[in-house]
């Protein structure tokens, strides 16, 4: 039993976890099958049931946080149990922000606004601006 999927999304994102169940002996695919996916928070102990689906769908769950998932096959009578690799999936902030004025002049200040989500309370988050032609220098950040 196979599982695959994308390593990293953005928060908000939902990831596409394709599972494939074969016969070892035959190597083909075995179709119509339940499959289960379980899936933990990354550095947590304990596994929840995310998902159950045919061999011939995907799953497609939306992690807040870094997650680790499997898939599992519970056993048919004609097939015994099977249970995947574990895959994990990264999930990245979302980070907005928002100039305030829409023209900025030389040694001017400006205000910059925005957000992470999910929420990185007391985080610091460090902003970076670029020159606007090339071969105009980097400002220095305050």
């Amino acid at each position: 039993m196979s599982l695959t999927g994308a390593a990293t999304i953005t928060y908000g994102d939902q990831v596409t976890l394709g599972s494939r169940l074969t016969d070892e002996q035959t190597t083909t695919g075995i179709e119509g099958e339940q499959v289960n996916l379980f899936a933990r928070r990354a550095g947590s102990g304990g596994e929840l049931g995310a998902g159950t689906a045919t061999t011939a769908a995907a799953f497609t769950p939306v992690p807040a946080a870094t997650t680790i998932y499997r898939a599992s096959f519970p056993g048919s009578d004609t097939y015994g149990t099977a249970s995947s690799p574990q895959v994990m999936v990264s999930v990245r902030p979302t980070v907005t922000a928002r100039l305030q004025a829409s023209t900025v002049t030389k040694s001017q200040t400006i205000v910059v606004t925005g957000s992470v989500a999910p929420n990185h309370h007391g985080q610091r988050v460090y902003c970076n601006a670029r020159p606007t032609a090339p071969g105009k220098g980097w400002p220095r950040p305050r």
